[in-house]
This record gives C-alpha cells, structure tokens and sequence, in this order.
C-alpha cells in the first residue's frame, strides 16, 4: 500500500498526461492510499485487462458483468482498478 502523490501519478500514466481527465484521474487517486500488484506470468498484462474489464464501469456492467470494475466501479475514472 501506498500514498501517490501527483509526481508519481503523472510518472505512472505518462500516456495520459494532458488528457482532459488527468486532473481528475490525480485527484482521485492520491485522495487516498492505493494498493499495488506485481503480477508476473504469461499474458500478465492481458489477464489483468480482462478480470478488470472494460474502463467504463456502466459498459462493464453491462457487457462483463463479473468483472472487478462491474461489481467495484462507480464511474470515469473511479472505475476501482487501474492497470498499466
């Protein structure tokens, strides 16, 4: 567990620094701590975009129902896991 400043946010999203959302996406995840997972396997990456689901917790809803940001998500960028 950690406490993210916006240094370490920014350093972490680099691709979504600018993005009309990245002031948002800051804020949210240094309101508080956060925890962090080394995942290491094959297709690590991909396995932890599908029991995430999609970014949108509304569409995961819908079409993933099962999927961490369905059941955790609330909405934008509050959509309960982060993976990068």
């Amino acid at each position: 567990m950690v406490k993210l400043d916006e240094q370490m946010v920014a350093e972490l999203y680099q691709e979504h620094v600018g993005k009309p959302y990245f002031s948002q996406m800051v804020q949210f995840m240094t309101q508080d701590v956060v925890l962090g997972l080394e995942v290491v396997g094959q297709n690590a990456i991909q396995s932890m975009i599908d029991l995430a689901g999609p970014t949108n917790p509304r569409l995961a809803k819908q079409q993933y129902p099962h999927s961490w940001r369905a059941r955790y998500g609330s909405e934008g960028v509050k959509n309960a896991v982060h993976v990068s």
